[in-house]
């Protein structure tokens, strides 16, 4: 059915969730579905429909010449067929036409006489469409996702087409998502290899506008884009009413990107469905108001992580970070921290001070942050003093611990507060290693963060291994690890569910901003999910 062809589909996300590598069934770049053959396998499959609908002339028959015996090699041949049964245009004895297809298999349609449906588009040189209906694995897709695989259901669903009431928008068409079980055994389910569904190509019907409003009333926000691309083929008035209520969809998609800023993530939510319906209702000439579609507008009001890994490299006035209302978690590292600054900061739920000089005395300002959940003090000169001060931050659930804290003032703390979880350093193993820790901007651990996923509750650092260590660190990350329930990648090691984050082993110093390394040394990256 149908010729090969065709481009992606819609750039909205989630889109990519349907593949349509479906018919090649094929004509024209391609060959019916029993015997798929031609150019490599298409993003699309064009239905039966739609490749009946765009082609005047549709005829049944059998190869009895090339034109050009010399073009034996070429992919694309003029052949002439002999009409057995003409479902469309005039009735030609023999009709010269192109096919496409590769040359030993056009060679074997004429030494077997198979019996081709033929489907030529307008114009004297154009590839036709062809299906093989002598193949014995013969598979077709109809626009109402039928699968056929019988000579007889294809010549019929094709006289069917042909005598629709009311034809197909010319040229255009509509690629749907299908199930990949639709095909499943037939030898189209070869071409979709893992992907878990397909598009398929389909004229612009009134099949397609029904197709259309069923889906903007599903629940998914992806598929709603995709009913409301459809309708906007039609521009009918009957849809108007359906597409200014979806402009008010509460379809919201959370990103967070660290594009472009230094030392930040925002968090920012778009609703793709509300601009879809007001690019649709405009391009029907339907006037209405701008739709919000984006929160928040303001860049201050986006900023949710902020890291200050040096005080005079990035924050010469920390008090800056007043500016953003939304803060929920603040990094600092390679210095010391003021966190008497903090003290006003009444959004923030993480603040790490891993690898920072801050001392006991500090802790105390944190008494001030309502909604504190997470205080990370690995690699800090922290003592059991410190620790208990945290007994009064009701709404603290975990703090990560340095190697000056004793199993003693732990101990106290649960028995002060047995609802917090008080966690010592997972890779402490490392230290007879002499790691050497550097702390990098999350950006560079996470390709300039754009993601449906928060980040921010992620801490990365790097650990630079001596050489003289390299030989007995694969063995040592194994016997540690392994027990504990990680996982051993291509990557490294990811760590179980219940700890999160991951182990990094092939790290190169030249990935990492600034990192010196001697020649030998190996670099780990430690990923923890902090909240």
């Amino acid at each position: 059915m149908l010729c090969m062809a065709c481009s992606r589909f819609l750039t909205i996300p989630s889109a990519l969730k349907f593949l349509l590598s479906f018919l090649a069934m094929c004509f024209v770049s391609g060959v019916a579905l029993g015997q798929m053959v031609g150019p490599p396998p298409p993003t699309h499959i064009v239905t039966l429909d739609l490749t009946i609908a765009n082609s005047p002339t549709v005829v049944v028959g059998t190869i009895t010449l090339f034109v050009d015996p010399t073009m034996s090699g070429a992919l694309s041949r003029e052949v002439v067929i002999r009409v057995q049964d003409t479902l469309n245009g005039p009735h030609i004895r023999d009709l010269r036409v192109w096919l496409q297809a590769p040359s030993d298999v056009m060679a074997g349609w004429k030494k077997n006489a198979d019996r081709l449906l033929i489907a030529k588009p307008a114009g004297s040189n154009a590839i036709c469409s062809v299906i093989d209906l002598s193949a014995e694995n013969l598979a077709v897709m109809t626009a109402d996702l039928k699968l056929l695989r019988r000579p007889d259901e294809v010549l019929a669903a094709a006289r069917a087409e042909i005598h629709r009431v009311q034809p197909p928008a010319a040229g255009k068409r509509f690629s749907i998502p299908m199930p990949v079980a639709k095909i499943a055994g037939t030898p189209l389910a070869a071409q979709v290899a893992k992907r878990s569904a397909l598009l398929i190509d389909v004229p612009s019907d009134s099949r397609l506008e029904n197709w259309g409003r069923s889906e903007t009333l599903s629940s998914d926000p992806s598929t709603r884009i995709l009913g409301i691309q459809a309708l906007g083929i039609f521009a009918s008035d009957r849809d108007v009413p359906l597409l200014k209520r979806l402009l008010e969809d509460p379809g919201w998609q959370d990103s967070y990107s660290g594009f472009n800023e230094r030392n930040k993530v925002l968090h920012t939510r778009t609703n793709y469905v509300r601009r879809e319906a007001f690019t649709a209702l405009k391009s029907m000439k339907v006037s209405v108001p701008e739709p919000v579609s984006f929160l928040p507008p303001n860049h201050d009001d986006q900023v949710e992580y902020v890291e200050a890994l040096s005080t005079d490299l990035v924050y010469p006035n920390i008090s800056d970070l007043y500016r953003y209302p939304h803060l929920q978690s603040i990094r600092f590292a390679n210095g010391s921290a003021n966190l008497l600054v903090l003290n006003r900061l009444e959004t923030l739920k993480a603040v790490s001070l891993d690898n920072t000089g801050t001392p006991d005395i500090q802790l105390q300002f944190l008494s001030q942050l309502p909604a504190l959940e997470y205080l990370g003090l690995d690699d800090t000169p922290i003592t059991d003093t410190g620790l208990l001060e945290l007994a009064n931050l009701k709404s603290l659930k975990t703090v990560d611990v340095g190697s000056h804290v004793t199993d003693e003032g732990i101990q106290k703390l649960r028995r002060m507060r047995p609802d917090l979880l008080v966690r010592r350093d997972l890779y402490a193993f490392l230290e007879p290693f002499h790691p050497r820790r550097v702390d990098q901007p999350l950006q560079v651990f996470t390709e300039n963060i754009i993601s449906s996923e928060d980040p921010t509750g992620t801490r990365s650092y790097a650990l630079v291994i001596p050489k003289e260590y390299a030989d007995k660190l694969d063995e040592t990350l194994k016997k540690e690890l392994l027990p504990r329930g990680y996982n051993h990648q291509y990557f490294g090691f990811e760590a179980p569910r219940s700890i999160g984050g991951a182990v990094y082993t092939e790290f190169k110093p030249e990935w990492l901003a600034g990192v010196l390394a001697d020649p030998g040394d190996r670099i780990l990256v430690i990923s923890k999910r902090v909240y």
